[in-house]
């Protein structure tokens, strides 16, 4: 079965690049290079700072669940630590993963794309 799940997963992917890459107020996943073999885990957005979490919360009140994924370790107070990483916290601060599996129909793909144009039509 696995196969087939990666094959929807790659279908969800392309179909998120195709219908999110006219916006230029987010930035989308890098191309997978040909010698590399995805599993599709996640789709990722990127926005500039404070749209993020704006974003999540339209989405959420459109019925779209959404993640922020892998809380940076260093901003972790028990961790003690002072270090600076600004592009951890850059990529942490901006980036929002989308709904991505394998069970996901054409329709709610559709769906996650057309709430993400219409925030940028009410909100930005």
């Amino acid at each position: 079965k696995l196969s087939g799940f990666i094959d929807r997963r790659r279908k969800v992917y392309f179909m998120y690049n195709e219908g999110l890459k006219s916006f230029d107020w987010i930035r989308l996943p890098p191309e997978v290079p040909e010698h590399c073999e995805s599993s599709y885990y996640f789709y990722w957005i990127q926005t500039e700072r404070g749209i993020r979490d704006k974003l999540a919360h339209y989405l959420r009140d459109n019925g779209i669940y959404t993640t922020f994924r892998y809380f940076p370790l260093h901003r972790v107070k028990y961790f003690g630590s002072d270090v600076a990483l600004p592009n951890t916290e850059k990529a942490a601060d901006n980036t929002l993963c989308v709904p991505m599996h394998h069970s996901l129909s054409d329709e709610e793909v559709e769906k996650v794309i057309d709430c993400i144009h219409s925030f940028k039509l009410k909100i930005l």
